[in-house]
């Protein structure tokens, strides 16, 4: 057993490793740690640069937030300066340049817009701005990227004037209003300035300008119906004795065609002269007209609600306007809407905001309200804070006005005619309405223009019609004004009006049927030339006018016989009964002085010629710190 397994273990070969053979696996163990080596160092390295490069860039984005900041904050200093230059300007500056790579910033100015999330409301984004500033990094040559962070401050725009809200110790004086060109401030307390040669001013019966006139050159009263110079002297004469004014400068009472005092830049003729004596309407003449602003459309098409602010485009118009309602946009915030040649306007349209058109603006339908934008909303809330107390744009701006005499139209705002201004009501006719009388008292609250909702109490208003059949006769000390009822509720008494209307004191009130045509204008108007020629219904001939002064003669010597009051011309030609021979209208109405075309001021309204509304208050002195315009951040926003 032995020997064999000695023969077995001789039989096998043996395997030696000699000296040599385990140099080479030494070194291959060598070359491989060396290896795992200098990876584990390559990433350490690039581990220690990644980080070197990461606090790097941690410290330039810093750098650049820095920028930004300064860049904001520069910005908003420099808004609070006159000199400004607005949101056309893009201010960069350069902090610092080194062997490294440069440091800066740059602003620029973008609209706030709905969707940037703020607490502030639609009609409030036309006055933020967005400040945007972009601090940046940039290295020396090609050694990296740049590095950039972003800082977002939105604004809004917070205008100073009076009785407005006041900062501490801020005078009163202050204010950003951008003031009106050229004595417009002057001309805008007359109802009606008329600055052409010749014939400023041609009216007939029917028509009522209640305030100060400023006219250039004459005026025509009375001048078109075929009556002779004596029976037209009589009407005169007996209208002035009927409506005078009252004592200590009481205007003359409605419906008296001329309230005065009228101010005249050239003499006027005898004729005139005689003709106002006999309405007892008191004038000056030598009263040079201040310089008229320049008319320019174009100042419309295209707009700023402050100067240096965002430029808005007016909404352009087709041809005609029936059955439409304008009103400020978002895009178009202060409703302004500008037709470029002439313009036609049917029933059933209504405009808050401005109506510009080049050339004749022509109204022939009914349910008409142009009116000046009041900055409210459909309860009548202010849209903005004080803005109620902003002077207002303009109602209408045109070259030429014309009302067709089956117009029904009301004008609330200032209405500034480049030529001439024609038309007015129709002839007096009530509507089909259910005829009625209704005395009572009303307060009055504004609502969405061209509404206000009456607070009835008085008479029954079971019997009255909306729709614009019945209206209300709101008085106004010794006039007043009529306001269409558009809607009726019994279970509050409350009537809904056209008109603007506010007052918590009841005033008096009467409600009838409303007139089929009829023009009112509540603010002053500018133009070169007025025509309000006479209604049909005034066209008799010369013969029938004779004959109607005679027989109202005739019944005042009756009267005075029977011991009867004497009956005034004017009211003779009210009384339906004195016209049983001639056709069933005068038979029906008669010919009355009630005017179908009333122009008078707005109470308590200040009208701007045209935007911007705002601009930079500059102070001198002790008030020069208040220069500027003053902001109100609504955020913080930093970013990259």
């Amino acid at each position: 057993m032995s020997t064999s397994r000695n023969a077995r273990t001789a039989a096998r070969p043996r395997t030696r490793h000699t000296p040599a053979e385990r140099s080479g696996v030494a070194l291959l163990l060598v070359v491989a740690a060396l290896g795992l080596t200098v990876v584990l160092t390559f990433g350490l390295l690039r581990s220690q640069s990644t980080t070197i490069q990461l606090r790097h860039n941690a410290q330039r984005g810093a750098e650049a937030l820095d920028a930004a900041r300064a860049g904001a904050a520069a910005a908003l200093q420099q808004m609070q300066s006159p000199d400004w230059r607005g949101v056309g300007d893009v201010p960069a500056r350069t902090l610092r340049e080194d062997g490294t790579g440069t440091l800066s910033y740059r602003v620029k100015y973008e609209p706030v817009t709905s969707a940037s999330g703020l607490s502030v409301t639609e009609t409030e984004l036309p006055f933020c701005i967005g400040v945007v500033a972009t601090g940046e990094w940039t290295p020396k040559g090609s050694s990296g990227a740049a590095v950039r962070r972003t800082v977002k401050v939105p604004v809004r725009l917070q205008p100073r004037h009076p009785g407005g809200a006041q900062s501490p110790g801020q005078p009163a004086s202050v204010s950003d209003l951008k003031p009106n060109p050229a004595n417009y401030d002057t001309l805008q307390t007359h109802a009606l300035v008329a600055t052409g040669q010749g014939t400023s001013l041609n009216f007939d019966p029917g028509t009522r300008w209640e305030g100060p006139l400023w006219l250039r050159d004459q005026m025509t009263l009375f001048g078109d119906p075929q009556w002779s110079s004596s029976v037209r002297d009589t009407m005169l004469q007996e209208t002035g004795a009927l409506w005078p004014p009252g004592a200590n400068g009481t205007p003359a009472p409605h419906p008296a065609p001329l309230t005065g005092p009228i101010r005249l830049q050239a003499s006027p003729l005898s004729g005139m002269s005689s003709d106002m004596s006999r309405l007892q309407v008191s004038w000056t003449s030598g009263q040079v007209l201040p310089t008229i602003p320049a008319f320019d459309f174009g100042q419309f098409s295209e707009y700023r609600i402050f100067d240096k602010g965002f430029a808005y485009q007016a909404e352009p118009l087709s041809g005609t306007l029936s059955g439409i309602t304008l009103r400020p946009s978002a895009a178009n915030p202060l409703g302004i809407f500008y037709r470029s040649g002439n313009l036609y306007i049917g029933s059933d349209v209504v405009v808050q905001g401005t109506l510009v058109c080049t050339g004749t603006i022509t109204v022939t339908g009914q349910r008409v309200a142009l009116c000046s934008d009041n900055r409210r909303n459909e309860a009548g809330q202010p849209r903005l804070p004080d803005a109620e107390r902003w002077p207002r744009c303009p109602a209408v701006v045109c070259q030429n006005l014309h009302f067709d005499r089956s117009a029904r139209a009301l004008i609330e705002g200032a209405v500034l005619v480049q030529q001439r201004l024609t038309g007015g009501g129709g002839a007096f006719e009530w509507t089909s309405a259910t005829s009625l009388t209704v005395f009572g008292q009303a307060t009055a609250s504004r609502r969405g223009q061209p509404y206000s909702v009456l607070k009835w109490s008085g008479g029954s208003l079971l019997s009255v019609q909306s729709g614009h059949r019945h209206a209300v006769w709101v008085t106004s000390g010794n006039s007043g004004r009529w306001l269409p009822i558009v809607s009726v509720n019994l279970l509050t008494s409350e009537l809904t009006v056209v008109g603007e209307m506010e007052t918590a004191s009841p005033v008096n009130c009467v409600i009838k049927r409303n007139r089929e045509a009829a023009v009112d204008i509540h603010g002053p108007v500018l133009a070169t030339a007025v025509d309000n020629n006479y209604q049909t219904r005034w066209g008799l001939s010369g013969s029938s006018w004779d004959e109607r002064r005679s027989s109202w003669n005739t019944v005042n010597l009756l009267n005075a016989v029977l011991g009867l009051p004497r009956v005034s011309f004017p009211d003779y030609l009210a009384n339906p009964a004195n016209w049983t021979l001639y056709g069933l209208e005068y038979q029906i109405y008669g010919l009355t002085m009630e005017p179908t075309f009333h122009a008078r001021l707005q109470p308590n309204v200040v009208h701007q010629w045209s935007a911007p509304l705002f601009r930079p208050y500059v102070g001198t002195g002790a008030e020069a710190a208040y220069s500027g315009y003053r902001w109100r951040p609504l955020a913080w926003q930093e970013g990259r």
